[in-house]
């Protein structure tokens, strides 16, 4: 399932861009609200990447590489998953790589991926869940037009989780 927009493809992950991924995990806070991706070894990195190429590959969830059009430098990741293990109801996850935040590819992508929420998958809403203190994120779902509905703490991963939610 490929998307694209004005300057971006997204394509579904597969195996030949988890060495591209591992490093982009890497950069410097390029995970710091992504706790769950903190601090782990190239296997355990390979083995959520192959996770989620799996579940990609089924339709549980869409987790895209992001890249550049003309250039096909890498720009991030895009996902739609189950929120909080739902089988009803997803929610958008965003990493932008650091050399192009700030340039308006995050609202662009969202933009585009929510579309594909309402018109491909039928869904009347998106979830977004924001680790507390992402104020970058908070201002893009904000400008995404969602709306935020609470603060819970979040075992699974040890963190408050801000919920917000765009009903279509």
């Amino acid at each position: 399932m490929k998307l694209t927009t004005e300057r971006t493809e997204l394509n579904l992950i597969q195996k030949k861009d988890f060495k591209e991924l591992i490093a982009s995990f890497r950069e410097e806070n390029a995970v710091k609200y992504i706790k769950h991706l903190q601090n782990l070894s190239n296997s355990e990195y390979t083995d959520f990447l192959e996770n989620k190429r799996i579940l990609s590959e089924n339709q549980h969830l869409y987790y895209w590489v992001v890249r550049e059009k003309e250039t096909q430098k890498y720009i991030g990741t895009m996902g739609v998953m189950p929120y909080l293990g739902s089988d009803s109801a997803f929610h958008i996850g965003f990493r932008i790589s650091k050399d192009f935040q700030g340039k308006g590819f995050a609202t662009e992508l969202g933009k585009t991926v929510i579309d594909f929420v309402k018109n491909k998958l039928k869904h009347q809403q998106i979830f977004g869940l924001i680790m507390e203190g992402n104020i970058a994120s908070q201002t893009l779902l904000k400008k995404l037009e969602f709306h935020f509905l609470k603060t819970d703490f979040n075992t699974d991963y040890q963190i408050q989780l801000e919920t917000y939610r765009l009903i279509f």
